[in-house]
């Protein structure tokens, strides 16, 4: 739980707010408003579904930089760019 955060707040499912096409690395889809990267994953599966987007090959690692993950997944929309915030320790 962050300070200053309500209680009710954990319990909630954020909205699928993104920046990016997903197109290219550079325009990766990263979720704003995912709260641990453990969320963005999952708001990363939630937004293939929801778009109607099918998973057609092994997801693929796309590179580690600035703090961020990006993985590359292959879809029937051809390949679509990922980026998620790295834990922070």
């Amino acid at each position: 739980m962050r300070p200053n955060q309500a209680a009710g707040a954990i319990f909630s499912v954020q909205t699928l707010t993104h920046e990016g096409d997903g197109k290219t690395k550079a325009s990766a889809i990263f979720f704003t408003k995912a709260r641990t990267p453990q969320e963005a994953v999952e708001m990363i599966y939630r937004h293939l579904e929801g778009h109607g987007i099918e998973i057609t090959g092994p997801k693929m690692h796309g590179g580690i930089e600035a703090g961020f993950i990006f993985d590359i997944f292959q879809t029937t929309q051809g390949k679509v760019w990922f980026k998620t915030a790295m834990l922070k320790i």
